[in-house]
């Protein structure tokens, strides 16, 4: 399934790399979670998601170093979500995200792949600052962003919504 798919980070547990056409059933599967999607998006059909899936690996040309990528387990091959870098809609700020099957919920994963996209972003990107947003009702993605040093700065407004925003600042970073 790797084939010709860039790697773009590694965590203890995690292979964080770019999607690839050959993974168009576990990107379907995921973005047509309606669990998983609770606090991100309305889920999609699959014509939907696959559209996305496209749209997503054009970003990777015409935005390199950034996309939307899979996270594999290392242990097995398996998908275990994704994890994002990628510009936040309507502002000049370049957000974080991640998403994991519900499976790998509970297990320290997205705090683990938070940590190492935070060093990507410093290190490959050299970004002064990323920011984050999570559904005022996710008290779990919250806990995760404060535990790795983001501060709440405010709300964004996106398609309806209002959620909350955080930032983490590298120049007042403990990484």
């Amino acid at each position: 399934m790797l084939g010709m798919a860039q790697i773009i980070f590694e965590t203890k547990r995690m292979l964080v790399r770019e999607f690839t056409p050959a993974d168009v059933e576990d990107f379907v599967a995921m973005n047509a979670n309606e669990e998983v999607m609770r606090f991100i998006r309305p889920a999609k059909s699959r014509h939907d998601a696959i559209s996305f899936l496209l749209e997503n690996l054009d970003l990777y040309k015409s935005m390199p170093g950034h996309g939307r990528w899979a996270a594999i387990d290392n242990a097995d091959g398996r998908f275990a979500g994704s994890f994002a870098v990628i510009p936040l809609q309507y502002t000049p700020h370049i957000q974080i995200g991640y998403l994991l099957m519900p499976w790998w919920w509970g297990k320290g994963l997205a705090y683990e792949l938070v940590l190492e996209g935070l060093k990507y972003c410093s290190s490959q990107l050299g970004l002064p600052y990323v920011v984050a947003v999570t559904r005022q009702q996710n008290h779990a993605s919250k806990h995760i962003l404060r535990k790795a040093g983001f501060t709440e700065i405010g709300l964004h407004y996106e398609d309806g919504v209002y959620d909350n925003l955080f930032k983490y600042d590298f120049a007042e970073s403990r990484l």
